[in-house]
């Protein structure tokens, strides 16, 4: 019965740590939209180490990276540190 106790909460640890990447990776898409008006889906976008990668087609890259300063300023005025790069 113990074992239960520990898997349960190791699989609550994978579910918090699932929805605070969904609410950064909205954030991202609510940031690109306001400086480019590009709509973005969450699957178009990946977070690791706090950076962003964009997996979108090249001409929807250029336009984010033409606007990056920008998008990382309104994300991490959001919610702070979260981004560090758009790569």
């Amino acid at each position: 019965m113990n074992s239960f106790f520990k898997i349960a909460e190791y699989l609550r640890t994978f579910k918090s740590i699932q929805s605070v990447q969904k609410e950064t990776k909205e954030i991202v898409m609510q940031c690109i939209r306001s400086a480019t008006g590009i709509l973005l889906e969450e699957k178009d976008i990946k977070i690791r180490n706090a950076s962003v990668f964009l997996e979108v087609s090249p001409a929807i890259k250029n336009e984010v990276f033409y606007k990056k300063k920008e998008i990382l300023a309104l994300c991490n005025k959001e919610k702070q540190g979260t981004i560090r790069e758009i790569g």
